[in-house]
């Protein structure tokens, strides 16, 4: 094979960035990450993706002990959540894992070699945010494709 590439060979080699296929989609069960749910599934149906759903169960701290919440039971509302939203032709994988979420976010978007990852984020600012962190950055951060990140949206009354 030449070593030298026509600049037609060479832009057939490369990806197209917007040939999404394998949309993860993290979920918490709240409010925020419905919202970028529903962006998932908009990209979903114009490109014809399908959509992981990943749960992450967190360590639940008790006095001198820890504990993971039932994956089971996780699994369980992970699958109701998933068919009360999503049309079965646009569901991939549905996901409960346990550990950190941004990490394990991270990793289910490697191993599914997902094109896309939308969460969401709750916005946090100042000591609120210097104490929790933010998942949704750290995901950013580490993820081996695009992120898109859905603010949550604060509707006021006038």
């Amino acid at each position: 094979m030449s070593e030298n590439l026509t600049a037609r060979e060479a832009n057939e080699m490369v990806r197209d960035p917007l040939d999404i296929q394998r949309i993860l989609a993290p979920t918490d069960f709240s409010a925020a990450s419905e919202e970028a749910l529903a962006h998932a599934l908009a990209i979903a149906k114009r490109f014809n993706a399908k959509i992981s759903l990943l749960y992450v169960c967190q360590a639940q701290f008790y006095a001198n002990e820890f504990a993971y919440l039932p994956k089971e039971e996780s699994r369980k509302s992970l699958e109701s959540f998933a068919r009360s939203r999503i049309a079965p032709e646009l569901l991939g994988e549905m996901l409960v894992r346990n550990g950190e979420a941004a990490d394990e976010i991270a990793k289910a978007a490697e191993e599914l070699d997902a094109d896309l990852v939308v969460i969401n984020t709750h916005g946090n600012t100042g000591l609120k945010h210097v104490m929790l962190g933010s998942t949704a950055e750290r995901v950013v951060r580490y993820a081996p494709c695009p992120v898109l990140v859905v603010r949550e949206v604060v509707r006021r009354h006038a």
